[in-house]
């Protein structure tokens, strides 16, 4: 679980999901698809802190007194104070809707890719550093930022 929830381990499967764009005759579109996803990535990540992480300062389960004792921390390692919501569920979800949408041709790629959103989150709860609902209220934000960025590259950038 600690290797799903490495930034490390993500960049291969997203270098190899661009080689498959650039593959399947989107070479046009590829820039104009590179810049929307990281824009998503941007929004997913900034929004996850600061319209929600800084805002609620919720304390992580590994930072929570009460549960001192109880939670096993895998990596050793608890990361930021606050953790609601997840930024690696809202990363990896608005990406997975983001594709699945801007990208016709995508096809059960798509599904795939949430499958790998979904074990990146349940990672994240394994690790000890997220509680469920963290996970599950980031992978909304993420995909509603995802899929809002793929309509509006569909409708204006990608002809």
């Amino acid at each position: 679980m600690l290797g799903f929830s490495s930034t490390w381990l993500w960049l291969p499967l997203y270098g190899f999901l661009a080689y498959c764009l650039y593959r399947d005759h989107l070479r046009s579109n590829l820039p104009w698809i590179a810049l929307a996803a990281g824009i998503v990535v941007v929004l997913t990540d900034q929004g996850s802190v600061n319209l929600f992480k800084e805002v609620f300062q919720r304390l992580r389960p590994c930072h929570e007194g009460d549960l001192k004792g109880l939670v096993n921390l895998v990596s050793g390692n608890c990361g930021g104070q606050f953790g609601f919501v997840s930024s690696h569920a809202a990363n990896v979800f608005g990406l997975a809707a983001f594709f699945s949408v801007a990208i016709p041709q995508i096809g059960t790629k798509g599904l795939l890719l949430f499958g790998w959103a979904a074990i990146v989150s349940l990672s994240r709860v394994y690790l000890g550093v997220h509680y469920p609902f963290d996970v599950i209220i980031g992978a909304v934000f993420g995909g509603i930022v995802g899929l809002s960025t793929a309509i509006v590259t569909m409708k204006s950038i990608v002809k």
